[in-house]
């Protein structure tokens, strides 16, 4: 009786604790499986929202950026870099990026893949703010105002 109750309570805070993951399995246009988590907000201000996800195709771990602009969106088209709290500095490679114009509201939207001598540094200190190239030749920086740990939670999903 003592070993069901145990594998009954072990697979209730298994179950528990990926479903606090909010990721989920999907399918790509290329027909692979990918594990996407859920964006979460990071800054907004007066002319922005940014949110952040974490995605994996069982190889690779991918950083997906939204940005929502006030007035007409900008196109990434450079690096992605975050800055930790603890001041070490992420740089990681854009893959893809798009502009979509939506109701009321403009969306540019970049997926940067995550090179393996950065998943580890990923893994130390929350995320203090992050800086993206767009097509107007600007760099943008944004703070982190909430979610700063949302790559350390979600990369925990994802391993």
């Amino acid at each position: 009786m003592k070993n069901i109750t145990t594998i009954i309570l072990l697979g209730f805070s298994i179950s528990l604790s990926y479903a606090q993951c909010n990721c989920d399995e999907i399918m790509s246009p290329d027909g692979k499986v990918v594990m996407q988590c859920n964006p979460l907000p990071i800054s907004n201000n007066n002319s922005a929202q940014v949110t952040l996800a974490l995605a994996s195709n069982g190889k690779d771990i991918f950083v997906n950026i939204s940005v929502r602009f006030s007035s007409s969106p900008k196109k990434i088209v450079g690096e992605l870099s975050v800055r930790q709290q603890d001041n070490n500095i992420i740089t990681l490679g854009l893959v893809n990026s798009q502009v979509t114009n939506m109701v009321n509201s403009q969306l540019a939207s970049a997926i940067f893949i995550v090179p393996g001598s950065e998943l580890s540094k990923m893994k130390m200190s929350p995320i203090k703010t992050i800086s993206i190239r767009l097509s107007d030749g600007l760099i943008r920086t944004y703070k982190a105002k909430m979610n700063e740990d949302v790559l350390i939670a979600q990369l925990e999903c994802l391993e």
